[in-house]
């Protein structure tokens, strides 16, 4: 398994977590993380994929279901796993079209995230997923704290990025107060 030093080293090579002044929606951070990068880099796909699959190895699920911005996490999930895949892609309101996919009814599944997704999506997106039979008893985010869930919803990240900043902050990666800085950012926005 690779170790929180050797990911935060890869997700900083490849330019998928970036720090220094960004103005997103108004806000200002002091990072981000630029998950459309992934697909480009296979090697992160795989890590992240085995970490995800020695993850969702303990929840009993036997379906995964991901939003169509995190595709490339989930199938890379998928891959390493041998789980299947459906995606939602929640445009029509009838979930029997949005969830695009093999599946069939009573299957316990795992939602996979890239960020903790809004509450109104995925209270949506929970409704609309056991509408047709797909339950969903846990979701695994790629970042971030958990949101309001309901009690049979179990919740897990598969990157801790305050663990990834303090590895490159002791390896000199990065300047302690920069490290500090961003530590305290992302306090105030996982």
């Amino acid at each position: 398994m690779i170790t929180p030093e050797a990911l935060g080293e890869i997700l900083l090579q490849t330019g998928t977590i970036q720090f220094g002044h960004f103005v997103i929606d108004g806000h200002v951070k002091k990072w981000i993380f630029n998950s459309a990068l992934m697909p480009s880099y296979p090697e992160l796909l795989l890590a992240l994929g085995q970490i995800g699959q020695d993850k969702i190895s303990t929840y009993g699920v036997d379906r995964l279901v991901c939003l169509q911005d995190s595709l490339s996490i989930a199938q890379a999930i998928s891959l390493t796993s041998e789980i299947p895949l459906v995606y939602y892609d929640h445009h029509t309101g009838n979930p029997v079209i949005d969830f695009v996919g093999a599946y069939d009814v009573g299957h316990p599944t795992c939602l996979i995230t890239n960020h903790t997704t809004s509450q109104d999506t995925f209270s949506q997106l929970l409704k609309d997923a056991d509408r047709v039979g797909l339950r969903i008893i846990n979701m695994l985010a790629l970042y971030g704290s958990s949101p309001s869930l309901p009690e049979s919803v179990g919740f897990s990240t598969l990157i801790d990025l305050p663990a990834i900043i303090r590895s490159l902050e002791a390896k000199g990666t990065l300047h302690a107060s920069l490290a500090q800085s961003i530590l305290q950012d992302m306090t105030n926005t996982l």
